[in-house]
């Protein structure tokens, strides 16, 4: 038997909704369980894969390897799936180095009502599907590469930067309420972050939907070895991001950050 859990804490989500630009972070602990795996158990259709091909540039797959967990990562939204892109293979082994996969993959499906202030599709009802494991309705593109904070390269690049998004997020930003104030405006949170960047509006992956929805996901996974027990564990800060405004003003009348305000008016455009 395959298995994964996902537990979700509401004392540490925060959301934030207005009539024009909509902000939800969510704090998501993903646990392997400690139960006897099959290899191939989620298998995707034959030639699902085929609509998409590998992609060469830099940092669009990685992996999370934080203690004892392997789990690989795709930029276009997918976690614990394979590092290598491949179809049939799974992406989260546990412990480390073994045999034993315990997810073949996973990732966010979201769904949505279009908003009365959305025109042509005002009231439409659409999906996200960044993980699909059919793999035929995959709407998910990166927007950010990952950036794995154990790299020194990365965690170079962005020290150098005071102002690079992909740091903890500090207030006023509403993201940084998940966050102890002495971890923001850090690099890293954990001693394991990875961060991307993904969304769905591109209107040339509209398989089983009528248009897309419109959301930018920034996520943040983090793991500890500390106290006892986080060994086994891997958490993921998601944060969705309504892009459907080319006003700055929309954006930072929420209080988000300025370099990422950049990128949401980029992905809006």
């Amino acid at each position: 038997m395959s298995s994964y859990m996902f537990h979700l804490r509401e004392d540490a989500m925060h959301s934030t909704f207005r009539s024009r630009s909509a902000l939800l972070t969510t704090l998501l602990a993903f646990v392997l369980a400690a139960v006897t795996p099959t290899i191939a158990s989620a298998v995707p259709e034959p030639g699902a894969n085929a609509k998409r091909g590998f992609r060469l540039f830099a940092r669009s797959l990685g992996a999370m390897t934080i203690n004892r967990i392997y789990c690989g990562l795709s930029s276009d939204g997918q976690i614990c799936v394979d590092s290598t892109n491949s179809s049939t293979i799974g992406g989260g082994f546990w412990p480390k180095g073994t045999a034993d996969q315990y997810v073949f993959n996973t990732g966010l499906q979201l769904a949505g009502i279009i908003g009365s202030d959305g025109g042509d599709w005002a009231g439409d009802t659409t999906g996200a599907f960044f993980f699909d494991p059919k793999g035929t309705t995959q709407h998910g593109l990166e927007v950010r590469p990952i950036y794995n904070f154990n790299n020194p390269a990365d965690f170079a690049e962005v020290n150098a930067d005071p102002n690079h998004p992909a740091r903890v997020p500090a207030a006023p930003d509403p993201q940084a309420d998940v966050f102890q104030s002495l971890l923001q405006g850090r690099v890293s949170a954990s001693q394991g972050d990875i961060w991307f960047m993904s969304w769905d509006g591109d209107p040339a992956f509209a398989a089983g939907r009528p248009h897309p929805l419109g959301v930018v996901v920034e996520t943040r996974g983090l793991g500890w070895n500390f106290p006892s027990g986080n060994e086994d564990l891997l958490y993921y800060v998601y944060t969705f991001y309504n892009v459907t405004s080319l006003t700055r003003g929309d954006y930072e009348a929420q209080g988000i950050r300025s370099s990422m305000v950049d990128i949401l008016v980029e992905q809006a455009t």
